[in-house]
């Protein structure tokens, strides 16, 4: 199995000291808005986290249908469902995702999803997913014909992506009629290429780089946060994500009375320095593991930094420059002087 490696940004400059230092003490998405500010060394095109992960967006509404009667679903911008399905039998299918209030804090929206039942006694799996669904068979199992893709035909069906993560974090509430049945979360990173899931097809899996999945039970209608760690197959850099939710991790099992609601999703990255230098020599009992450090200096700045941030109506940009450009008291410890080696 291969081993993500880890990094962090060499920079022989002070920004990159107090943003380690002080890491544990933030929320990632302060520290990642205060490090794209400062440093403006991240590729824009790059892709690390979703562009709606807590469907908050804008909501489109699909109308579609034949014979056995027309189907209304109204999906998250950037994710997709039965709707705007491919595949033969996309005419036969229900609307399994709708725009719901009842959120984990009470405010907003969140994706519900349900199962369905097109006909007879037949369930279709409710399913939500950042790629495009296919719908080509009438055997739910199938998976040459039943699966969810990333289109590279059609960017409005791709979910583009560029990071490494750790782990990936979602909110779920979900009702089950069985206490053993399972529903399902994927997520894969894969290369340029078509790829599907579910597969078995060890061509389209050749191209996987990494994953992370979990199929897990009912949480009896309450909002758990889950958190599930990536396996890497490949070194290599992702060009797409596969992001697919469903409320069973078998096609055609479970209830049509299942429902998910998920929410807040996030990807998490961890990052260790290797080794730590001050003025061009190493820090006595560095440890990666340890984040706070004796040195007068760098001490003098996080507190300053501390103080400022009390003030939440101070902006990334203002904060940053009240902290990191005021003069020096020790002018030993200026910014060429301070550097971070790493990994």
């Amino acid at each position: 199995m291969y081993s993500k490696p880890r990094s962090v940004f060499i920079d022989l400059s002070l920004h990159q000291i107090l943003i380690t230092l002080i890491m544990n003490k933030f929320t990632r998405k302060m520290m990642l808005a205060i490090a794209c500010i400062i440093a403006g060394c991240i590729n824009v095109q790059a892709q690390y986290q979703l562009p709606n992960p807590g469907f908050e967006g804008t909501w489109k509404e699909t109308t579609w249908g034949g014979f056995l009667g027309k189907s209304t679903e109204n999906a998250p911008q950037y994710w997709h469902s039965f709707g705007t399905a491919a595949g033969s039998l996309q005419s036969f299918t229900k609307a399994s995702v709708s725009q719901s209030t009842d959120t984990r804090t009470g405010s907003g929206s969140c994706a519900k999803i349900s199962a369905t039942n097109p006909i007879g006694n037949v369930v279709g799996n409710g399913t939500l997913t950042t790629g495009r669904m296919n719908a080509g068979s009438m055997t739910p199992t199938d998976e040459t014909g039943n699966y969810n893709f990333t289109d590279l035909e059609n960017e409005e069906y791709q979910q583009k992506f560029t990071g490494l993560p750790d782990s990936i974090s979602f909110w779920v509430k979900s009702k089950m009629a069985s206490s053993t049945e399972e529903a399902r979360m994927a997520a894969i990173l894969h290369d340029n290429f078509r790829y599907q899931d579910p597969t078995k097809d060890e061509t389209i899996l050749s191209h996987k780089i990494g994953s992370a999945e979990l199929n897990y039970t009912t949480t009896n209608e309450q909002w758990v946060q889950k958190t599930v760690n990536f396996e890497y197959t490949q070194n290599a850099t992702p060009s797409f994500l596969l992001l697919t939710f469903t409320t069973n991790k078998t096609a055609g099992g479970g209830s049509k009375e299942d429902v998910v609601y998920i929410d807040d999703i996030e990807f998490i990255y961890n990052s260790k320095l290797e080794s730590l230098k001050i003025g061009g020599v190493a820090v006595d009992g560095f440890d990666k593991d340890t984040y706070n450090y004796t040195s007068a200096y760098v001490e003098f700045i996080i507190s300053q930094f501390l103080f400022i941030s009390t003030f939440p109506s101070f902006s990334a940009l203002s904060l940053c420059t009240t902290v990191f450009f005021f003069p020096s008291p020790y002018p030993y410890f200026s910014q060429k002087n301070i550097g971070i080696i790493s990994k």
